[in-house]
C-alpha cells in the first residue's frame, strides 16, 4: 500500500579526498580531490528509505528549492514519486568533506524560509486530491519551513472531513509545534524525538536511561495525548511508549562495532516502522503491543546496520 512521506528536502554532497602534504602558506594539511557525490537528504531520505526496504509505492511532498534538477534525477532514480513545489528558498545542502573513510567538515549552505499561508494551502489543495489513497503519512520535520502549526492544523481537519483512518508518524525538531500535535493527538500513531529534542520539550537535562524513563511517564501524566512515543537515546537504544497501556518499555540497540557515519539513522528508524507498521495495515491486522515492539526491534536492527556505512 501506498506511503506519504511530507517535509524539508535536502541534499547530501559528498566530496573524498585524501591527505597529500603541508601547505606551505600556512601549517595546514593540503588535501587532494578524489571525487564528489550527491544523494537525498532530510525528508527525501526517508522517502528514500521506504523505498528501499519495501519497494512500495512512495510519494513525496516538499519544497524543491533552485537544485530541484539534482534531487528530481535522484528521486527518479529511486522511483518516487513526488510533487514538486518550489517556493522562495534555496536548497539546503549538507557538505560532507571525506578523508580515509571519515567525515572531516560538514558545510551547511541553507536559508530557513518558512511557508506563507498560500504556500502552505497550495500544499493542502493538492493533498486532497490524493490523501485517499494513503494509509500511512510520515511527517518529518529537519526546521527548515515547510511543516508548520499552520500545515499540520490544515492536514488534520481535511483528515477529519474526509473521516479517514490514516496511521500519521511525525519527527519533528520544532518543539514550537507540540502544542498543535497534542491538541490533535487522537490523528497521530506516534511521535519520534531524538533525546536532544525531548530535554528540549521539557526543559531539562538528562542522562541516565531511568531519567528518561520517568520525564517521559511524566510528559504523558501531565498532557494525557493519544499518540505513542519513540524516544530515540542514540547509542542506549530507545524508550517506547505504548499508549493504549500507558506503559512504558526499554528496548537495547544490538552490539555494533566500528560505527562509521551516524548520520540518517534516526531517517531509518522512522522509514523502518513507517514500512512494518503498512504490512500490518494492508493486512487488516489489529495492532497490538506485541506487533509494535517487534516493529522497534526491527528498527533498531536497520539503524545498527545504517551506522556501519558511509554516506548510505
Amino acid at each position: 500500500m501506498p506511503i506519504l512521506v511530507i517535509g524539508d528536502l535536502m541534499i547530501d554532497h559528498y566530496i573524498s579526498v585524501e591527505k597529500s602534504r603541508i601547505n606551505p602558506e600556512a601549517p595546514t594539511l593540503i588535501f587532494k580531490y578524489l571525487h564528489e557525490w550527491y544523494q537525498l537528504g532530510g525528508t527525501a531520505n526517508v522517502a528514500k528509505h521506504i523505498k528501499l526496504l519495501s519497494n512500495n509505492y512512495v510519494e513525496l511532498i516538499g519544497d524543491f528549492g533552485h537544485k530541484y534538477e539534482i534531487l528530481e534525477k535522484l528521486l527518479k532514480e529511486f522511483d518516487i514519486k513526488y510533487k514538486k513545489f518550489i517556493f522562495n528558498k534555496k536548497t539546503t545542502i549538507k557538505t560532507r568533506i571525506i578523508c580515509d573513510n571519515y567525515i572531516l567538515l560538514r558545510i551547511d549552505n541553507e536559508d530557513i524560509y518558512y511557508l506563507n499561508y498560500l504556500e502552505t494551502l497550495s500544499i493542502i489543495d493538492y493533498l486532497e486530491k490524493i490523501i485517499d489513497k494513503f494509509n500511512i503519512i510520515v511527517i518529518s520535520d529537519y526546521q527548515k519551513g515547510v511543516i508548520t502549526d499552520l500545515l499540520l492544523k490544515k492536514l488534520f481537519n481535511l483528515i477529519k472531513k474526509k473521516k479517514l483512518d490514516i496511521k500519521i508518524l511525525i519527527d519533528f525538531k520544532n518543539k514550537d509545534l507540540l502544542k498543535t500535535l497534542i491538541d490533535y493527538s487522537e490523528f497521530i500513531h506516534c511521535i519520534f524525538p531524538n533525546k536532544n529534542e525531548f530535554c528540549k520539550i521539557i526543559n531539562k537535562e538528562l542522562n541516565t536511561i531511568e531519567e528518561f524513563k520517568e520525564e517521559l511517564r511524566s510528559f504523558y501524566e501531565k498532557y494525557n495525548f493519544k499518540f505513542n512515543v519513540f524516544l530515540k537515546l542514540s547509542k542506549n537504544g530507545c524508550l517506547y511508549l505504548f499508549n493504549r497501556l500507558g506503559g512504558i518499555k526499554y528496548f537495547e540497540n544490538p552490539k555494533v562495532t566500528n560505527v562509521v557515519d551516524v548520520t540518517g539513522a534516526g531517517d531509518v528508524v522512522i522509514a523502518t516502522y513507517a514500512t512494518e507498521l503498512n504490512k500490518l495495515v494492508a493486512n487488516k491486522v489489529k495492532i497490538n503491543e506485541r506487533d509494535l515492539y517487534c516493529i522497534i526491534e526491527k528498527c533498531l536492527l536497520n539503524a545498527t546496520k545504517h551506522i556501519k556505512k558511509l554516506g548510505s
